[in-house]
């Protein structure tokens, strides 16, 4: 749950009319354990995980 609140906080903040879904780990877990659960966006920018960023109805808002 924690990671999925984390995914929401970070479509909001990244702009409206989106969300960030968490589809895969690209390494292994205990490696990405403790950015999984204090800074997903790090986690991101450290390509530890792989995420698709889905767009609402006219796609980006910012």
């Amino acid at each position: 749950m924690q990671i999925a609140d984390m995914a929401l906080y970070l479509s909001k903040t990244n702009g409206r009319n989106q969300v960030y879904l968490v589809n895969d780990l690209k390494v292994p877990y205990e490696q990405a354990e403790s950015l999984l659960y204090s800074d997903l966006g790090r986690a991101i920018e450290q390509e530890l995980v792989e995420i698709t960023i889905e767009y609402g109805p006219g796609g980006r808002v910012n």
